[in-house]
């Protein structure tokens, strides 16, 4: 759990976030830490980091309002979380998204690669981006 008490390091390393509207919470639990990052009002983005996983972030409810889709938020937020996830000393960004669609199409374009089809119905595939 080492590697997830280190807030202090997190919150020192703020300015790699290049842009400065974005607020980042982060909440510690006994075996995770959440990291939100947020453009109050545009959108928003989960990085977990579990204790069983600690070199490995997984991205979860990336959010951009409708009104604001195709300005890049959504690769801002991206971005901030590599660069969190480098200052933090993870290896791997992990995601679920639907198999060929925009989204899927999307982060592949931001560096993640296909790695696991899901077994189940829903048609999900896992993406990763190593750091």
């Amino acid at each position: 759990m080492e590697m997830l008490h280190r807030k202090e390091t997190y919150i020192h390393s703020l300015p790699i976030i290049k842009d400065g509207d974005l607020s980042v919470n982060v909440c510690e639990f006994d075996d995770q830490v959440e990291i939100l990052i947020i453009k109050p009002g545009i959108c928003s983005v989960r990085l977990t980091i579990y204790e069983d996983v600690p070199t490995t972030g997984v991205i979860s409810s990336l959010f951009v309002h409708g009104g604001s889709r195709r300005e890049r938020y959504g690769t801002v937020l991206m971005h901030a979380c590599a660069d969190i996830s480098k200052v933090l000393g993870l290896t791997i960004i992990s995601l679920f998204v639907k198999k060929d669609t925009f989204v899927h199409k999307w982060y592949n374009k931001l560096g993640f690669i296909d790695y696991m089809i899901s077994t189940s119905d829903a048609g999900l595939i896992e993406l990763i981006n190593v750091l």
